[in-house]
């Protein structure tokens, strides 16, 4: 990492903010600790940011956006392996790395959503981040669920569309879930990984719905029976 002289006046204004913000937070961030902290006047944060919501924004949109694309990187190793990847092989790469990310990431990134929700420059920013990790979740999902119907004995182009339309709404319940079991930290270990088995049975129930029609197969219970 540079020097701090080395770093531009914007670097050290960033590189103060996300200091301050592991060691008083959100709500308590303030501009005269920054601007201490940076070697830079409060006049001048104002300058580049506008307001203390401006540098708000700069900043948590950042740690946003390194958080969902860290986990979605951590994917990858997992995805290259798999050039046809079981409908087991597809949740539990998912609930996998999921997990990886529940704490303390999960509790930050729910803190910077609820300040989102009182600066629109920052509920901007993050829904474009969404939107973008979206599309790559539903990339992979099309594809995966491609080769997974097409293998199925007597597959159509309509049945395999069928499934890989299931793509979308299968991306938005993993995401809605990685940051809803938020409230799975206040249980105790069990209940957690009950929590965790339950979400991947529905998971694959509302594939093998589409996916296997009419075939006796059924998906085993969360207690392993």
């Amino acid at each position: 990492m540079p020097s701090p002289e080395k770093l531009s006046s914007r670097d050290r204004i960033i590189a103060a903010t996300r200091d301050e913000l592991e060691v008083s937070g959100i709500i308590g961030l303030r501009l005269n600790v920054i601007a201490e902290k940076a070697e830079v006047s409060v006049p001048l944060i104002f300058k580049y940011y506008g307001s203390r919501e401006g540098l708000l924004t700069e900043v948590l949109s950042q740690l946003y956006s390194e958080f969902a694309f860290a986990r979605l990187a951590s994917y990858q190793p997992v995805l290259s392996a798999v050039h046809r990847a079981s409908l087991t092989e597809i949740t539990e790469t998912f609930s996998a790395v999921q997990n990886e990310f529940s704490n303390p990431n999960r509790w930050v990134r729910l803190q910077i959503l609820a300040a989102a929700a009182e600066i629109p420059e920052l509920h901007a920013r993050l829904s474009k981040i969404h939107a973008e990790q979206q599309a790559l979740v539903v990339d992979f999902l099309q594809s995966a669920l491609r080769g997974l119907a097409a293998a199925q004995p007597g597959s159509t182009d309509q049945s395999i569309g069928a499934v890989v339309s299931l793509a979308s709404p299968l991306a938005s319940l993993i995401m809605t879930q990685a940051l809803g079991s938020v409230l799975d930290d206040f249980s105790l270990d069990g209940l957690r990984e009950q929590a965790s088995d339950e979400m991947k049975v529905l998971f694959q129930l509302i594939v093998r719905a589409v996916l296997l029609p009419g075939l006796d197969q059924t998906v085993g219970s969360v207690h392993g029976s």
